[in-house]
């Protein structure tokens, strides 16, 4: 589901290059929402890495630690390619603008109006669902100081306040509209989802299987729904009940394991990263070619820039977050956790 949803992400945004250029835009309109399948994973992953029967709950130093290595270095990396672009040749850039208040938001993941775009935005564009990520993980870190009954409704009811709170507020902080948004909740529906993963009350092959097509029947809808609330809680439902069909298909023994999908699982997050640098480059260089127009164009540049994101992603793994999660682990994991024991 992570290589499903990093795909459908990238496709949708080839939309906005695919216009630039004058080509066929492809009908990827309705991926744009696709992100809250992202939010309803992280909730069900890190219940069920926490809470499942045998597992040792870490402390919350070690559990944010575990997060940093896997979500800091690589980020930091490509922001800071950005950056230097930024300063350096900043014509290439059309959407960035050198801000040192915005850049070092961008790197603390905290989230910060955007020079040019306006929005709370990173340097790194696609960075803004890894500042709803942090600010989830800081929460959940300070639950684990709570017995496990409690742990599940004191993180649902800080989510859930912050969203009311943002809606209360006569004029909210760019901060807290951000952290208020209908994203947020969708953490605590996965961590429902992982609650149902750890007793082993997940649905039936069938129910699994007719929960997955129904939501994707439903979610090209979803998007016409009026009100940005009711489309958001629609479209989050949508998203927790496909999550739900797939580890109700898992635990049926119906989902095979093939290594290929599993790869590109593991690299969502390169991809997640990279795609967006993939799709402006190949966009200037395809601009430049004597390659016919028309939907063909469209399709070709769509399955290139695919191609091109895994390959990156998978560079990247190997040359920097694999690397650099063995130096980190080496060199400081274990006198933090030494600490926090």
């Amino acid at each position: 589901m992570r290589a499903m949803v990093a795909l459908m992400v990238l496709a949708f945004h080839a939309g906005g290059q695919l216009q630039r250029l004058g080509l066929p835009v492809l009908p990827v309109e309705w991926l744009a929402s696709r992100l809250e399948i992202f939010f309803v994973i992280s909730g069900l992953v890190m219940w069920v890495t926490t809470a499942s029967p045998g597992r040792d709950t870490p402390s919350p130093l070690v559990f944010l630690w575990r997060r940093a290595m896997r979500i800091a270095p690589p980020y930091w990396v490509l922001t800071s390619v950005v950056v230097a672009v930024s300063l350096l040749a900043p014509s290439l850039l059309r959407s960035t603008e050198f801000d040192a208040d915005h850049v070092l938001a961008s790197y603390l993941f905290i989230p910060w109006p955007h020079p040019v775009l306006g929005e709370t935005f990173p340097v790194l564009v696609p960075g803004w669902t890894l500042q709803c990520e942090m600010a989830f993980y800081l929460i959940f870190a300070l639950s684990l100081f709570l017995p496990r009954r409690t742990r599940f409704w004191a993180v649902g009811t800080v989510l859930l306040g912050l969203a009311l709170t943002a809606r209360l507020l006569p004029d909210p902080s760019p901060q807290l509209r951000f952290y208020g948004s209908e994203l947020m909740p969708l953490f605590w529906l996965g961590m429902a989802l992982g609650h149902l993963v750890v007793e082993r009350r997940l649905p039936g092959a069938r129910l699994s299987l007719g929960l997955i097509a129904l939501s994707v029947l439903l979610m090209p809808v979803a998007r016409y729904i009026p009100g940005s609330e009711l489309r958001g809680l629609a479209s989050g439902m949508l998203a927790g009940a496909v999550v739900l069909g797939a580890v109700g298909l898992e635990a049926a023994g119906r989902v095979p394991a093939r290594r290929l999908p599993i790869l590109i699982g593991d690299m969502s997050y390169g991809i997640y990263l990279v795609h967006a640098i993939v799709l402006a480059a190949l966009a200037a260089v395809w601009a430049r070619l004597p390659i016919w127009g028309g939907a063909v164009s469209s399709v070709l540049y769509l399955l290139t820039a695919i191609a091109l994101s895994i390959l990156g992603a998978l560079a990247m793994r190997h040359a920097l977050e694999l690397p650099l999660r063995r130096f980190m682990r080496r060199g400081v994991a274990a006198p933090v956790q030494a600490r926090a024991v």
